[in-house]
Formats: C-alpha cells, structure tokens, sequence
C-alpha cells in the first residue's frame, strides 16, 4: 500500500506482522514460546509487529475458533497467507523461513 503525499512523491507503508501466540499458561514450553516470541520480534521486526497471546483455557472460544489442538501455536494472521508454527519458537532462522520474513543485519 502506498501513501501519497502529493501527485509526485509517494511513501511505502511500511509492513506491519499481527500474529496470535495460543498457550497453555502451565506449559514450560508455553513460558519459553512467550519468551522467545517477543524476543524474536523485538530483535527482527522491532515496532513493525503485534503480538496477542491467548491461554486457551482463559479464552477456550479462540481457540475452538482458530481450531486450536496443541499448545504453544503461533499464527501468523498478517500478511497472508496464514501460516502456522508450533513448539518453544526457539529457532529464530526456522520463523524466519516459514513466515518469509526478510532480514538484513
């Protein structure tokens, strides 16, 4: 999407990921997912992001809706596609890859 200033000059919106991280606030795997998560986007994406964690059992009608059956479960919602990652989001290069996110240092 671009914003036009005037009829010459245009500004690229800049992207923005809206991803819903569903956990199981008694899972370890669910506390390292958080963690991970939130470092992840910090360090690669900065304030291009949101982020909505949901405890299913907290909210079990998110979780019912997105078809929820194993915790912790990424979504990516925006861009799309959709895409989803489950387990501890620990390997920065796999969410890198599977949400085809570009980085450059």
């Amino acid at each position: 999407m671009t914003i036009s200033q005037n009829e010459n000059e245009k500004i690229e919106e800049p992207e923005k990921y809206i991803f819903k991280l569903f956990i199981s606030a008694k899972s370890s795997d669910s506390v390292y997912a958080i963690k991970n998560i939130k470092k992840f986007c910090n360090h690669y994406l900065q304030d291009k992001y949101e982020l909505e964690v949901i405890d299913i059992f907290q909210e079990p009608e998110q979780a019912s809706e997105e078809h929820i059956v194993l915790t912790p479960l990424l979504i990516k919602k925006f861009p799309l596609p959709e895409e989803r990652m489950s387990g501890d989001l620990s390997n920065t290069q796999h969410i890198l890859a599977k949400f085809h996110i570009d980085y450059e240092n």
